[in-house]
């Protein structure tokens, strides 16, 4: 035998109840990078400089070149959940 079903409730047996909770959950959140396809460009001539340090027998020399780099980035991050809580507002 089955349970009778409960009929529609009746407009003066009705209440409305309003309540806060504040609901929260931490996520730890990791950045994922990774660089490939690295490549190389000289551009222009090199400039030299030379420095003499007479007093010491010794020079300093200073190579500049520019250089293009082109490389491939891949980036995203990575989001693990924690566990959720909840707390009632009185």
């Amino acid at each position: 035998m089955s349970a009778p079903v409960p009929g529609p409730c009746l407009p003066e047996c009705e209440k409305e109840a309003v309540g806060f909770v504040d609901v929260s959950f931490p996520v730890e959140v990791t950045p994922d990078i990774c660089v490939r396809d690295i490549r190389a460009e000289v551009c222009g001539r090199p400039t030299v400089v030379c420095r003499d340090y007479g007093c010491c027998n010794s020079c300093e020399v200073v190579v500049t070149q520019k250089v293009k780099l082109r490389f491939s980035v891949r980036y995203g991050i990575r989001a693990e959940p924690g566990e959720a809580a909840a707390d009632c507002c009185r």
